[in-house]
């Protein structure tokens, strides 16, 4: 797709077919280069003493299923309101393939002699091969002490959603 700069408008001049086109197909592009793929959801908390992936479980009750294409990058985005590492503890989210596979911590929070509580909003590039990908997330404590993933229903005086989303693959203009 090409690119034509615009020139200078006149009081009276119209628009041609062919630059309506143009721009047209570039707000497209656009589009599609920030297409969700998937959407996940919470609105209670995730608690966890859980040390490894194996003996976590899903945060998300929907695990997000797309087709990738093998030479694109996706672009995965996890969010939570609140985080609350148990005491002297640190709260890792793996993103998995949805399973106890990791493909890296999107989220590390660490907590002292009291809770700290906290926000994490995390954004990974992830390039896999052809196929079928799940995706999740599982939490876990260094220690084995509580650790809280917070969610809510946004009401008044509530946390809103966590969510875990899919975009791409991005198109270039």
């Amino acid at each position: 797709m090409g690119y034509i700069t615009p020139g200078t408008v006149a009081a009276g001049d119209v628009a041609t077919a062919a630059a309506w086109n143009v721009l047209t197909n570039d707000v497209i592009s656009v589009h599609d280069s920030i297409k969700r793929l998937g959407f996940s959801t919470r609105t209670s908390d995730y608690n966890t003493s859980a040390t490894t992936l194996a003996a976590a479980a899903d945060i998300f009750s929907s695990s997000i299923t797309f087709t990738a294409d093998g030479t694109s990058s996706y672009r995965i985005e996890l969010y939570s309101p609140v985080v609350a590492p148990g005491i002297n503890s640190v709260l890792l989210i793996h993103l998995t393939n949805g399973s106890s596979t990791s493909l890296g911590i999107i989220s590390y929070n660490r907590s002292g002699a009291a809770i700290n509580y906290m926000t994490t909003h995390g954004v990974y590039y992830y390039t896999p091969s052809a196929g079928s990908i799940t995706i999740n997330a599982r939490g876990l404590s260094d220690t084995g002490t509580g650790c809280t993933f917070g969610a809510g229903s946004g009401a008044a005086n509530s946390p809103t959603p966590s969510f875990l989303a899919v975009f791409g693959p991005p198109t270039t203009i």
